[in-house]
């Protein structure tokens, strides 16, 4: 939470780019899970395919990553999540399916 410029009371992130930020340098996601965040945060909610959430996410690696590339997107997007209070990654299973970032509900 960042303080609020109305007065300094804490309000959530305007971001989940900024939220994982903050928590990465806290030492709670890694920077895959940063770089998974970053890529779905600049889709404004659109899907992203778990192949090009990999491409963003290990992109450095010169291996390219993972052999099992669903599972470990699936994984560290569950993992991720609960680093990001007020959002969620919402996974949409079979053909055209991938990950989105939204705002959680909180009734």
């Amino acid at each position: 939470m960042s303080p609020c410029p109305c007065g300094g009371a804490p309000r959530e992130a305007d971001s989940a780019t900024a939220l994982a930020g903050a928590a990465r340098i806290r030492g709670e996601v890694t920077p895959q899970q940063l770089a998974l965040v970053e890529a779905l945060d600049a889709a404004k909610g659109a899907l992203v395919s778990a192949y090009a959430l990999a491409g963003k996410v290990w992109a450095d690696d010169p291996n390219g990553g993972p052999l099992a590339v669903k599972e470990s997107v699936h994984l560290m997007a569950r993992r991720v999540s609960r680093a990001l209070p007020g959002w969620a990654i919402i996974g949409v299973k079979g053909p055209g399916g991938g990950y989105r970032l939204v705002r959680a509900f909180n009734p």
